[in-house]
């Protein structure tokens, strides 16, 4: 069932088109137009409240911004760069350098870029799995200010099904203005989920295809070993030490705006706006750290788990030298039991990549000694002693350690072909072959 007989069947009722009429004697739409960076100020016009309940506008400090397809609410809100995010001003993310936080999203071809151009998005939607019977009801965005002193939070809003086309052309009169887009897990889920959107509504996004940071990779590389979840609360509480007090949970948020669609009151979808705000500060605060951390990580106080997860993010980019420097810091900051084997696993196969066989050898060669129950320090010392050193005694003793920690068929067979291709070489050295 489409969403428009959803709310029929609930009884709601579309609204006439062309939004909200202007009131006599109002000021001119252009005289109370917030500025849009580097194009034509909107038409934005007051919506008059009635005798009783505040209208949306007035309860959201908002705006209606007119379109020719159509009005949509327009709600600012600005910051200075120094306002913080936890311990995280919302203008660290301009000391970046861009080429840090491209890398690290493999987005090599935005080295260059200024900043300031980028678009943090996250969006509100009628549905939490997606689909082309999802509508996306408010999209919030989060930029800064061509001076860039001001971290600008800009939220818009549907009011009403019929309303969606004015959006859309809001949002194009907007991205016309910026090249990158910036979201946390939205490379799979808010922006696709906009385009069909637009696609639907028979309109084209100016912004097609962007170059998109999404900051759920580099944070799962980060934070991975360090936090049971990856989630955009769970960063902000645990990484950024932010404690939201109340605030709606995204499950609840569509069942929210199905009931201001119902009931027309503004209350409904308050906290709505609230959630989305607190998530686009966090999102460019959360920008901001990771690059600070990936550019500069001694100037921040981390974890082990956090060195062993920036020593993977340098070694997917190829920063090896770096990413040994990482994996070493870690395990100086005494790192539980399984981290540290991670942790060594890592760093053993990186100086093997790299040549610096002496170096790995030892780390195999203190893990045998510990005797740990897991199989790969053996086999690397088998494989070690047989090709390098050539010594087929040493190779078949680990080799039969190596079988005692086999787990599967399939590591026994090879293990086994190993013993007799191993057996078979020492006999042959000693003359008996």
């Amino acid at each position: 069932m489409d969403l428009r007989d959803r709310l029929r069947a609930m009884g709601v009722r579309p609204r006439l088109a062309g939004g909200p009429p202007q009131p006599p004697g109002s000021t001119h739409p252009e005289d109370t137009a917030p500025q849009v960076r580097g194009s034509t100020p909107p038409k934005i016009v007051p919506y008059p409240a009635d005798m009783g309940r505040p209208t949306l506008d007035q309860a959201l400090r908002g705006e209606w911004y007119r379109t020719p397809d159509g009005d949509c609410l327009v709600v600012e809100r600005r910051y200075p760069i120094s306002h913080p995010r936890g311990p995280v001003p919302l203008g660290h993310v301009l000391h970046a350098r861009p080429s840090v936080l491209w890398d690290a999203a493999r987005v090599p071809r935005l080295k260059d870029l200024d900043t300031r151009k980028l678009l943090f998005l996250d969006t509100e939607t009628t549905g939490l799995s997606g689909g082309t019977g999802t509508y996306v009801f408010l999209v919030g965005v989060g930029f800064f200010s061509p001076d860039g002193t001001q971290a600008v939070i800009r939220q818009y809003f549907m009011p009403d099904i019929s309303a969606e086309r004015g959006m859309l052309c809001a949002l194009n009169d907007l991205f016309c203005e910026f090249g990158v887009v910036v979201t946390f897990n939205g490379k799979s889920f808010d922006w696709p989920l906009l385009e069909t959107r637009y696609t639907y509504s028979r309109l084209r996004c100016v912004l097609r295809d962007p170059p998109h940071l999404d900051m759920l990779g580099p944070s799962r590389r980060l934070w991975k070993e360090r936090l049971p979840s990856c989630s955009l609360d769970m960063l902000e509480a645990h990484v950024l030490g932010i404690d939201r007090g109340f605030d709606v949970p995204g499950w609840r948020i569509p069942s929210l705006y199905f009931q201001y669609l119902r009931a027309g009151h503004p209350g409904h979808v308050l906290p709505v706006f609230s959630h989305n705000e607190q998530d686009l500060l966090t999102l460019m605060a959360l920008t901001g750290h990771v690059g600070h951390i990936l550019d500069r990580p001694d100037e921040v106080d981390l974890q082990a788990a956090e060195w062993l997860g920036l020593g993977k993010l340098y070694e997917d980019l190829g920063r090896y030298h770096d990413s040994l420097r990482a994996y070493e810091r870690g395990l100086e900051l005494g790192p539980s039991p399984d981290l540290r084997i991670t942790a060594l696993r890592r760093l053993s196969y990186l100086y093997r990549y790299l040549q610096q066989r002496d170096e790995a050898v030892a780390i195999w060669s203190r893990l045998a000694a510990e005797g740990t129950h897991l199989m790969f320090p053996y086999l690397e010392l088998a494989k070690h002693y047989e090709h390098s050193v050539r010594d087929y005694r040493a190779a078949e003793h680990f080799t039969l350690l190596a079988m005692q920690r086999a787990r599967t068929t399939v590591e026994r067979a090879e293990l086994e072909h190993r013993l007799n291709r191993v057996r078979h070489k020492a006999a042959r050295s000693n003359g008996r072959v």
